[in-house]
């Protein structure tokens, strides 16, 4: 129980799925510790959790999309491109389809100019969020634009937070923002929120933004006009029709 308190404190995501809560609670088991250890402070613990996470997902059955999940929180960190940037770069996007073809040549057009928006809409697991990183990882390596990360899923509560001021004007202010499953799992009054918050800021600044969602431009539509407007004005949409055959992690 208490490898699940710490677990559910420090991957929020954990909540609402319990492989996840079942795999880093067998980490612990492993390790024979818990978070209240007394030879183990909270830090140790979770920097041992980082260490073989990988092996007990993949031996308790988690799919491909849950271990980028936890990855992405237990080793990235909020907020954190890591070494996404090294590994989902231009050269290593597979362009076996004309439409992923094309998904890399507006990725590129984008990465040259970064002028206004790109936002990539559509198909889970198409390759959305490995070109939007390779977008920042440009932008950061070779023209020296800062890029801040928003994992949707993970911090729009924390900007919905009245108390956290700060952190929405830097989500408003950033050089570069990357916003990484935007309306992931469902839009609600919340979320639209937020998200007119930060991009009507970023629109009057003409900010360069990426974005990656599951949603089509149609849904967002449908759930705010003027949200869509903004940003089908400044962005490159980059849309990937739902269907089976364009999901590359079932393959």
């Amino acid at each position: 129980e208490d490898v699940k308190q710490a677990i559910l404190q420090t991957c929020p995501l954990s909540r609402t799925r319990p492989v996840e809560i079942q795999a880093l609670s067998e980490i612990g088991s492993r390790l024979g510790i818990s978070a209240s250890s007394e030879t183990m402070n909270k830090e140790e613990f979770i920097n041992e959790l980082k260490k073989i996470y990988n092996d007990i997902l993949e031996q308790t059955g988690a799919s491909t999309a849950t271990i980028s999940r936890v990855k992405r929180v237990l080793v990235d960190g909020p907020g954190a491109l890591s070494d996404a940037i090294d590994r989902m770069t231009f050269d290593s996007f597979i362009t076996d389809t004309p439409w992923r073809e094309r998904m890399k040549t507006d990725a590129e057009r984008y990465a040259e100019d970064p002028t206004g928006w790109i936002i990539f809409t559509g198909q889970s697991g198409s390759g959305k969020t490995h070109l939007c990183t390779a977008i920042a990882g440009k932008l950061m390596k070779e023209k020296s634009i800062p890029g801040t990360y928003m994992l949707w899923t993970q911090e729009y509560m924390k900007a919905a937070r009245f108390t956290e001021v700060e952190y929405r004007k830097k989500l408003r202010e950033c050089e570069c923002l990357y916003i990484d499953d935007l309306f992931k799992p469902s839009i609600n009054e919340t979320q639209l929120w937020i998200a007119f918050e930060i991009l009507d800021a970023r629109y009057r600044e003409n900010k360069p933004t990426i974005i990656s969602t599951e949603r089509t431009m149609s849904e967002i539509a449908y759930h705010d006009e003027a949200l869509f407007g903004r940003i089908k004005q400044r962005s490159i949409v980059v849309g990937i029709k739902k269907e089976k055959g364009r999901n590359f992690r079932d393959a």
